[in-house]
């Protein structure tokens, strides 16, 4: 799908130069991580169980190793990636727009999320996971909340632009990934909803699934 520029204005939202360095901010975002992920893998071990374990699973021209610890190894352009789920176990994530697009080649992105989730876990985790991927393509990650929190930027999607996308991270009845106008909203009722669609955008992104 075409990458279209949108010509509204937009709420800009704040860049500093450096990101600052928050160790309380992230001792809490690991802990929240750390407690989520004890929680899904709880989770992942009944989904997956453990028969294919140290097992070689195909996905078209791809060759998955299910590791001991329940995750998926997969080498893509000479690099190993991990990821929870394999894409046959994705296909319940409903996605509208293009979520993939928007974020692929962008120089910025802001996650922000609905504060006071009864999944408060998952949406750590999640948050965790994303940043992670993106810092590591090298783009810069913005943290903001859609509501005044302290040490948190006020960020929705009045703020997305084509420059800056905005991922908020939203409750919802069912995992989803809906992208309009440069803001990509992920919705779930579980953790590990939450890392399905991680997943998702993951393989999207690595051009494994379209």
């Amino acid at each position: 799908m075409a990458k279209h520029t949108h010509n509204h204005h937009n709420p800009q939202i704040v860049t500093p130069q450096r990101a600052k360095k928050d160790p309380q901010r992230r001792a809490k975002l690991l802990l929240g991580w750390a407690l989520g992920f004890i929680m899904v893998s709880s989770t992942f071990g009944f989904l997956m169980g453990s028969s294919f374990n140290g097992n070689s699973i195909t996905y078209g021209k791809y060759q998955f190793r299910q590791e001991q610890d329940n995750t998926f190894t997969v080498k893509i352009k000479g690099k190993v990636q991990t990821f929870y789920f394999l894409p046959d176990q994705l296909q319940n994530v409903n996605i509208t727009g293009d979520p993939v697009g928007t974020l692929q080649t962008s120089q910025a992105i802001a996650i922000s999320f609905v504060p006071n989730q009864s999944n408060a876990q998952g949406v750590d985790l999640l948050r965790y996971l994303l940043e992670q991927e993106f810092q590591e393509k090298g783009t810069y990650v913005i943290h903001g909340a859609t509501t005044s929190l302290p040490a948190l930027q006020q960020i929705s999607c009045a703020n997305a632009s084509s420059f800056v996308p905005v991922i908020v991270i939203a409750p919802g009845n069912a995992t989803s990934i809906d992208e309009s106008d440069d803001c990509v909203t992920i919705r779930s009722p579980s953790a590990a909803g939450f890392i399905q669609a991680h997943d998702r955008l993951k393989y999207g992104m690595l051009g494994v699934m379209e």
